[in-house]
């Protein structure tokens, strides 16, 4: 099951609980993903729209330190 927030008005948060990465010790990191998109119509381009994707691990699997 996904789970969606709006950031802002261009941007949007996803996560699933089966969306997740090991690097072969310790537990298994959650991942979510950041998508942002931006309207470039008014500037004449050849696309429309941009569309960016970053996986960033999901706020409970962040360590501590990180966070602060």
């Amino acid at each position: 099951m996904l789970s969606q927030s709006r950031l802002s008005e261009s941007q949007i948060y996803i996560e699933s609980e089966r969306w997740q990465c090991s690097f072969g010790y310790g537990e298994p990191v959650k991942l979510g993903m950041v998508l942002e998109a931006v309207d470039l119509s008014s500037g004449g381009g050849d696309f429309s729209y941009v569309i960016e994707a970053s996986l960033i691990p999901q706020l409970e699997c962040l360590d501590r330190e990180i966070l602060e």
